[in-house]
């Protein structure tokens, strides 16, 4: 008979046996339940430990961070180990893998679980990339946040950013963008942040890492309340003199930036400022000892900092290395492990002039390229451009991938510990591309530059709900993170297969025509074809775009074909092609406007169908943030010059 042993005493280890033993129950339907027991001496049945407890050797750098999973089982049992407690789930999950489960979806939905006895299995893996993370973004409900957690743990992603939730979770329950067939339910922020915390036990339950520090820690320093943002935002609430007098000196006057406090910087050359913002974090880092990082961020969009003549003196950088250095001072000094970092994000792609982080071992760098497109990747043969001076709030905004590693090079230079890439394939990009196959190959290649720019992890911001019309980006995120080796066709096919059966190729040649009409370079911006009209300005394109009418005809005759399917899986997805069907003929008919110079008619033709669209929210909103994709779509349509879509 099977059984299941914990050879280690902790929670997360107790979660990863279940998980065990439901799905393979979920296999083999004839199994009475699996006995589950502590049993740090147990020698049959299946073995849940260390590496250390079966003599495995280790063979990364460090075990709390590095995550590699061992499998060596019979029909009876066997082995299933990992380096740290986080790494045993992910060893039950890639067990389960290796028994033809598959998790492509969030869900009991998006999960494929075959009917068939346990074989055999061997498996050694280090994961290639250290750190794999998804970020809390987009327009999230709370239902939908807990799904994507789990969904993304079976990814074997290792990191979960829940920072500033209330400003996300509000969009989704006010219903953003879609008001028409969608009535406003709101949220306080007091109920947000329970959710937040349900969302740490359900990491910390898989041992996921998470921490704190975003763009909400200048607010408070300014003396504003971060949960009361939209309030300033719409002129209800304004700053006192007092507030005023720490915020960025800009065109001469001291003010909210944009009206927004997350977007308003301070006067980093104040020592009282810098030495309250060190205050703010080490208060944070006691409060929440749970927190692996903190991240120590300034203000969100670009050129926004001080011009007073003290500021002017350094770099945005070498103050924020100065606060960052006195941060480490106080966490070395009182015993505090937390680990910190920062960003090069915006007007901190420049590097510091003179200042230096001294303590590499506990300080990590963020690299963003907020800025760029996503028609191309680095590859070994990229040549890189001479970055530009800083210019403060006056320096022009890198564009191609190729600019924006050119700054991360020159840090590189004067820091020499790890950096990790922060991306956003999954934020407004995502959606200029309806078909997803340019942008799924495009996410695979940009994670297989990594290590030629010597990045050791990589987080997306963006949404989490990814699976409109198909999930295949967010699994080869994933998969490829943990081994770049991953072969991009064969991860499709399988892919493919899984959730749409037999006529899985009918499916996936529906997808690639999609994103063959809307190219992807154009729909980027970056195929201009006149300095007179905006970017998308293109009457040529018309008959391409009118291509997906037909093609839409042809895929709602693909899933009304497919209605009854064997797996649950499989219903789901071609019942999303059936909507997604009409939301490619929305696309089209608003870039049909656009590219022939129309640019207000497309906007306002645009907002009329989402609008209608709406009323198909309630039956989609798991997979599809249809509020951000219509976000998306409001500024490329509003756009005559690149946008940098933040």
């Amino acid at each position: 008979m099977l059984s299941i042993n914990k050879l280690r005493s902790d929670h997360v280890v107790d979660f990863a046996a279940e998980e065990l033993h439901k799905y393979l129950r979920m296999m083999m339907l004839e199994l009475p339940p699996i006995p589950i027991t502590y049993d740090p001496n147990a020698t049959e049945g299946f073995r849940l430990g260390l590496l250390e407890d079966f003599g495995i050797l280790f063979e990364g750098d460090d075990a709390a961070l590095d995550d590699v999973v061992h499998i060596e089982t019979t029909k009876e049992g066997g082995i299933i180990a990992g380096s740290n407690y986080r790494s045993i789930l992910f060893a039950v999950y890639r067990y389960l893998k290796l028994c033809g489960c598959r998790f492509y979806a969030p869900g009991v939905d998006g999960e494929f679980i075959p009917r068939k006895p346990i074989e055999p299995q061997s498996y050694h893996k280090l994961a290639d990339i250290r750190s794999r993370r998804f970020m809390l973004e987009g327009r999230p409900s709370f239902q939908d946040t807990l799904a994507y957690v789990d969904y993304h743990a079976k990814q074997e992603l290792n990191g979960y950013g829940i920072a500033t939730p209330f400003v996300y979770m509000a969009r989704y329950y006010m219903h953003d963008q879609l008001e028409a067939h969608r009535e406003p339910e709101p949220v306080d922020a007091e109920t947000v942040h329970q959710m937040a915390k349900a969302l740490e036990c359900e990491c910390d339950k898989r041992g996921m890492k998470f921490g704190g520090g975003n763009h909400d820690i200048i607010p408070e320093l300014l003396g504003i309340d971060p949960l009361e943002r939209e309030l300033y935002k719409k002129g209800l609430k304004e700053p006192t003199e007092e507030m005023k007098s720490k915020m960025a000196l800009l065109d001469g006057k001291r003010d909210l930036f944009k009206k927004d406090p997350f977007n308003t910087n301070f006067c980093m050359s104040r020592a009282d400022l810098r030495k309250k913002y060190v205050d703010i974090v080490v208060r944070m880092a006691k409060q929440n000892p749970h927190y692996s990082n903190i991240a120590c961020c300034l203000a969100d969009l670009r050129r926004n900092h001080c011009e007073c003549e003290e500021c002017q003196k350094l770099h945005p950088t070498d103050f924020l290395v100065m606060i960052v250095n006195d941060i480490d001072e106080i966490f070395t000094r009182e015993g505090i492990p937390t680990k910190l970092s920062f960003s090069t994000y915006v007007d901190q792609q420049f590097a510091p002039k003179v200042a230096r982080v001294n303590n590499p071992k506990r300080v990590s760098m963020s690299f963003p390229p907020i800025g760029r497109t996503y028609s191309k990747s680095i590859t070994k043969d990229t040549v890189f451009p001479e970055t530009q001076p800083y210019v403060r709030n006056a320096w022009p905004t890198p564009r191609s991938v190729e600019e924006n590693y050119a700054y991360l090079k020159k840090w590189q230079e004067v820091f020499p510990g790890n950096f990790s890439t922060y991306e956003y394939h999954f934020y407004v990009h995502q959606y200029r591309d309806p078909g997803l196959m340019s942008m799924s190959r495009r996410l695979y290649e940009d994670i297989q530059a990594l290590k030629l720019v010597n990045l050791t992890g990589m987080t997306e911001d963006g949404s989490n709900k990814n699976c409109f019309p198909h999930g295949f980006m967010s699994h080869i995120y994933g998969q490829t993170l943990v081994d770049l080796n991953t072969d991009y066709e064969a991860a499709k096919e399988d892919y493919f297969k899984t959730c749409y059966g037999e006529d899985w190729q009918a499916a996936l040649d529906y997808m690639e025509q999609v994103s063959a009409i809307f190219e992807h370079a154009y729909m980027c911006g970056d195929k201009p074809t006149d300095n007179v009209h905006s970017i998308y300005y293109d009457p040529a394109r018309v008959q391409e775009f009118e291509k997906m009418f037909e093609l839409a005809k042809k895929g709602r005759e693909l899933a009304a074909a497919h209605k009854q399917m064997p797996h649950r899986i499989q219903v789901i997805h071609w019942r999303i092609m059936h909507f997604h069907t009409m939301w490619c003929e929305m696309v089209a008919k608003a870039m049909i406007e656009k590219c022939q110079g129309k640019d207000v008619e497309s906007l306002k033709l645009w907002k009329s169908l989402v609008a209608e669209f709406s009323q198909y929210d309630i039956v989609l909103e798991k997979y599809f943030d249809m509020s951000l994709a219509a976000v998306s779509f409001n500024r490329l349509l509003a756009a005559v010059q690149p946008a940098t879509d933040f």
